[in-house]
């Protein structure tokens, strides 16, 4: 069983390393829309996001793989933009779970390699907007658990200063 999953795994990667962003609008839907809406600008977005979904749950809940092998790897996606949504669409299927004491370190691994993809891409409102996510996540698990991101009050920090750049 253990082998079919993993199977399963590699052609759910292969999926997501071989989907025609380009094409589908995705690069464009990036820029304009929220992670909800650029997943379902389209139906092939929508088969994206549901194969984001399985992977991550079968690789995170089934497998019990750590963050960084749950965490979509950035070589296969070159755009920052892209690989920042699909990292947040990761966070978003699993949110639900955070309670289990094996889901945080994946969550936060997902957060923080979202925020860097942000960053690298000079995107501050959605790096903003997962950092504001992870401080969710403390407020509710406690502070301990964004320490790869820093402590509170450099999360604050980070997000006043972005909201303050004109």
């Amino acid at each position: 069983m253990l082998i079919l999953a993993q199977l399963a795994l590699e052609a759910f990667h292969s999926c997501i390393r071989t989907f025609p962003y380009a094409e589908s609008g995705m690069t464009e839907n990036a820029a304009k829309f929220s992670v909800s809406a650029a997943f379902a600008a389209s139906s092939s977005l929508e088969e994206l996001g549901g194969i984001v979904y399985k992977t991550t749950f079968l690789a995170a809940c089934e497998l019990l793989l750590p963050g960084e092998s749950v965490a979509l790897p950035e070589p296969d996606i070159q755009d920052l933009s892209i690989l920042g949504l699909l990292l947040e669409k990761q966070y978003m299927g699993l949110e639900c779970h955070n309670r289990k004491p094996n889901m945080v370190p994946v969550l936060m691994k997902l957060i923080s390699n979202a925020a860097e993809a942000y960053a690298r891409g000079q995107m501050p409102v959605r790096r903003t907007r997962v950092l504001i996510q992870a401080l969710r996540l403390s407020y509710y698990l406690g502070p301990n658990v964004i320490a790869e991101l820093g402590t509170v009050e450099d999360l604050v920090k980070q997000i006043d200063d972005a909201s303050n750049v004109s």
